[in-house]
């Protein structure tokens, strides 16, 4: 998607005088919308808390310090999708990996756990729509840019969430350690992410965002389809090889072949060896010459 940059593109535009960009049309939109979506949600949010519950115990939710702006913290609240560790709250890597279940990484990846911030839009503290709220250790690490970034409220999604979260993903699933994750967080994500999201600073406007949360609505569909397409390619690729080793496919017979089932193309038959006749040798010259005569008959009487 393309970021509008024209006036009559951008539809309400939102005050740059306004703090944090909150304009009393965004604030409007923001109330509405979380009413309007903690409706249709609040029966999923809640089976969702009752297996997280049943199947990982308490703690259900996972509050942690962010930042607001600069020189401002508020409590955000997720859904817990790993297990808790004492003092372990930071940037998500590879690391992290063994301490998440199967229904965990489902409920992260499907972005349910970030339901709960609702409650964090209607309380004031975030939007739906602006940069992702860094931890402290980010912000004391790179203050100016931070200060550059932060002058847009913090938001559940945003342009830079949609158009660099798979990409992180894939940089921090590589690192082993806590360390290495936030110091390659530090170098490879946080500039390239405040880059877009300096992008959405400059063209925010209400159609923008619109754009961003009906996106973001339909992410969950997209990687649900993504899954299927990729699970089709896989077993039609399976198929392509079984065909090409001479197995029939289950499309052809109704079952699965095992091994024994492969057809291998019949070897042609030995052919018979020609029997080979005693060679003479020319240094045993009688005894080549009873051969011989042997073979002539007896002379005539």
């Amino acid at each position: 998607m393309s970021c509008p940059t024209g006036p009559s593109a951008a539809g309400v535009r939102l005050s740059d005088g306004a703090a944090d960009g909150i304009t009393p049309a965004k604030r409007g939109l923001d109330l509405v919308l979380v009413l309007v979506l903690a409706a249709l949600v609040a029966v999923p949010l809640l089976v969702a808390i009752l297996v997280l519950l049943l199947a990982e115990g308490r703690p259900v939710f996972h509050v942690s310090e962010r930042m607001q702006a600069p020189d401002r913290r508020f409590r955000l609240v997720k859904l817990r999708t790993m297990r808790p560790v004492r003092d372990a709250d930071g940037v998500t890597g590879g690391d992290k990996a063994a301490r998440m279940s199967r229904l965990q990484r489902f409920v992260r990846a499907s972005r349910a756990d970030e339901l709960p911030q609702l409650w964090n839009v209607l309380k004031g503290d975030m939007t739906l729509v602006g940069p992702r709220p860094p931890i402290p250790r980010m912000v004391a690490a790179r203050p100016a840019l931070y200060a550059a970034v932060l002058r847009s409220r913090p938001g559940i999604t945003g342009l830079g969430t949609l158009r660099f979260r798979a990409h992180e993903e894939r940089i921090l699933s590589r690192c082993r350690t806590a360390a290495e994750t936030e110091a390659t967080y530090l170098r490879r994500c946080v500039p390239r992410k405040a880059r877009i999201d300096l992008i959405y600073q400059r063209n925010r406007s209400l159609w923008l965002d619109l754009r961003l949360i009906a996106e973001t609505a339909l992410f969950p569909l997209r990687r649900a389809v993504a899954t299927v397409a990729d699970a089709l390619r896989a077993g039609a690729g399976a198929v392509s090889r079984r065909s090409r080793r001479g197995l029939p496919t289950a499309s052809a017979t109704g079952f699965r072949p095992s091994r024994s089932a492969r057809i291998r193309p019949a070897s042609p038959a030995p052919r018979p060896r020609a029997r080979r006749r005693p060679a003479i040798r020319p240094d045993r010259p009688a005894v080549a010459a009873r051969s011989h005569g042997a073979a002539r008959g007896p002379p005539p009487g």
